[in-house]
């Protein structure tokens, strides 16, 4: 945890990311793990399948149709959450919910992959997947904490720099980008 939150914090002290975007979206997180799970053992990091979802907006008497993208839908956490706490309470042991680097922690673990856009792809799901992390007192033996990894498939391919409106998806080796 401690060094998530040095992965987030050190480019924004040495003014490597934006001002407005280290407060809007990165300065939340919170890597105090022990408030929520004081003998914390664990972080576990799970993803669910979720579509997109598409809404339309009636303003001034106009339909305005917006997608929303998966990470934007909650409730799954709570499934989730239900769906661990199922197999882990009958042995001892419990978890919280906690705002930690979701798509930072999937990648390292080795369940999801970054594309060259900053998203993060889970074989089978795609980037169409709600990633959520939960502290622990679950004892793991294994540490399978790994390099960020770029999607194979994206070494070769421009699609998204192609058609990004606003020319932010930029070639980079992925550590020596800010990922959030």
């Amino acid at each position: 945890v401690q060094d998530l939150q040095r992965e987030i914090e050190t480019p924004h002290q040495n003014n490597l990311l934006d001002k407005d975007l280290y407060d809007e979206y990165l300065s939340r997180f919170d890597f105090n793990i022990l408030d929520v799970c004081p003998e914390a053992r664990s972080l576990i990091i799970v993803t669910a399948p979720q579509p997109q979802v598409r809404v339309t907006f009636k303003c001034n008497g106009q339909s305005l149709p917006c997608i929303i993208p998966p990470t934007y839908c909650l409730t799954t956490d709570q499934q989730l959450k239900d769906g661990l706490e199922e197999i882990l309470r009958p042995e001892g042991y419990h978890l919280e919910k906690k705002r930690l680097p979701e798509k930072l922690i999937a990648v390292h673990s080795g369940l999801a992959r970054y594309g060259k856009n900053n998203i993060t792809y889970v074989p089978g799901m795609g980037s169409f997947h709600r990633p959520a992390v939960f502290v622990s007192n679950l004892p793991s033996s294994d540490d399978n904490w790994g390099e960020l990894k770029v999607l194979k498939s994206c070494d070769d391919c421009t699609a998204c720099m192609d058609v990004c409106p606003t020319g932010a998806i930029l070639v980079m080796d992925v550590t020596e980008r800010p990922i959030t």
